[in-house]
């Protein structure tokens, strides 16, 4: 007996001697309400502690952000330029891992993150691998309505945001808030333009993709990821995403999507086709009222609930419109890329 238990401690011994330094990097700003849950989560992951090198890169914060992570004894570097973006590049300069993981602060992560991500790295065409992000249950109906929104959009954009598969499989870009890769790649290919308003993660998988490497969407590699949970806020996202997205576009219109184009420049076009209509009220306060009769019926169908299928509306006109006026805004009014 004495001898088995000699023995099973020399195989874990040799097991985590071939597990390598994971650093966790959480870009953070002003994330108080949201830092400590996702702090929490970390403490919980099924991989040895002595090997997790956790990371925070704080844009200055000013709601006591900086004292949490003192609480939670983890390392923090100032982040002066702020933006997640800049805090990505940053983490490069500080990280200890021989692989590196990027979550957000308002993520919660499964205990085996880490465990069924890792396994993949033993292929070394791999350069990232990445997963679905869930949706917690104790969100607001309007968060809830967001995140079916998001996975019908990712339907059409082919975004790896989505919960749906089961399958393994290679793709063109991972979530930001899931994802992780080779040190070794990200110092070949960072840093990356700041000048970016968002759209960093779908940049930096570009550039990795550009060295050849495969990035895999594995289905056990979870977080829990909460939305916006008011409309102010969730416009401001979609704005900065539509901003982002046609930048990196401009740089390579592979990454493009048509989706992202077809609701970027129709807006404004059926709302000349509104007025057209203008000059026969009847007719367009008619058409109105049954798309907004049709459209509740849907929402409340697929939500399963009159309350997040109002919310689905709401925030589906949202996304429109602020992805059409972001989109606008850096079409007529670029960006001035950094020299």
């Amino acid at each position: 007996m004495l001898h088995n238990c000699v023995e099973s401690q020399r195989n874990e011994r040799e097991m985590m001697s071939e597990m390598p330094i994971v650093s966790v990097v959480i870009p953070t700003r002003n994330a108080a309400a949201w830092l400590p849950g996702c702090l929490e989560s970390l403490r919980y992951l099924e991989y040895p502690p002595e090997l997790i090198d956790i990371l925070i890169v704080d844009g200055e914060s000013t709601d006591g952000t900086q004292h949490i992570v003192k609480q939670h004894s983890v390392r923090i570097v100032n982040n002066v330029g702020h933006s997640v973006c800049a805090a990505r590049n940053l983490s490069l300069e500080h990280v200890k891992g021989e692989l590196v993981a990027f979550t957000d602060a308002d993520c919660r992560v499964t205990k085996n993150w880490l465990t069924n991500a890792v396994q993949y790295f033993s292929d070394s065409q791999v350069g990232g691998v990445g997963g679905p992000t869930l949706s917690p249950e104790d969100q607001s109906h309007f968060a809830q309505a967001v995140n079916y929104l998001f996975r019908a959009a990712a339907a059409y954009a082919e975004a790896a945001h989505t919960d749906g598969d089961v399958e393994t499989k290679e793709v063109a870009h991972l979530p930001g808030c899931n994802m992780m890769f080779r040190k070794e790649i990200l110092a070949d290919v960072m840093p990356i333009d700041e000048q970016l308003v968002t759209g960093e993660d779908v940049e930096l998988c570009r550039l990795v993709k550009r060295q050849g490497y495969k990035l895999l969407w594995v289905p056990e590699m979870q977080v829990w990821h909460y939305n916006r949970k008011n409309p102010r806020a969730f416009w401001r996202q979609m704005y900065r995403y539509a901003i982002g997205r046609l930048q990196i576009g401009k740089r390579d219109w592979r990454w493009l999507h048509p989706f992202h184009v077809l609701v970027g420049v129709s807006p404004p076009i059926f709302l000349l086709f509104l007025v057209f209509l203008g000059l026969a009220w009847p007719l367009s306060i008619a058409i109105f009222g049954i798309f907004i009769v049709i459209s509740l019926i849907i929402t409340v169908a697929m939500t399963a609930s009159f309350r997040v299928g109002c919310a689905l509306m709401i925030a589906g006109c949202i996304l429109i419109g602020a992805w059409s006026c972001g989109f606008w805004r850096e079409l007529v009014l670029p960006t001035k890329r950094q020299s």
